[in-house]
């Protein structure tokens, strides 16, 4: 996730809400591993920093269910990458820095 952040997506119609489904199925499905709050937080990034993503997805026929499926995947694959030993932090993340 690198490049500038674009919070307005999340006032679009639906978008949040994605969020708030997406990270909670993530959470439920991966309770060992993640807790709701941390998959809320990386969502919204995700979201903030794939805003021409968004708006394809928002604008397409794909909608609110294809982001809601690309954005699934984006939080399992971040938990993946925390499962095979590699951490990266939230600061690291919004300075666009790499992993610690």
């Amino acid at each position: 996730m690198t490049g500038e952040a674009n919070w307005t997506v999340l006032e679009i119609p639906g978008v949040s809400e994605v969020a708030v489904r997406a990270a909670r199925k993530v959470a439920r499905d991966y309770a060992s591993l993640v807790e709701y709050d941390d998959m809320y937080q990386d969502a919204l990034i995700h979201l903030a920093t794939k805003s021409d993503l968004v708006h394809a997805y928002v604008d397409g026929p794909d909608g609110l269910g294809g982001l809601h499926h690309w954005l699934w995947c984006r939080l399992v694959n971040g938990i993946n990458v925390s499962k095979s030993n590699r951490t990266r932090s939230l600061d690291a993340l919004l300075a666009g820095g790499a992993d610690e």
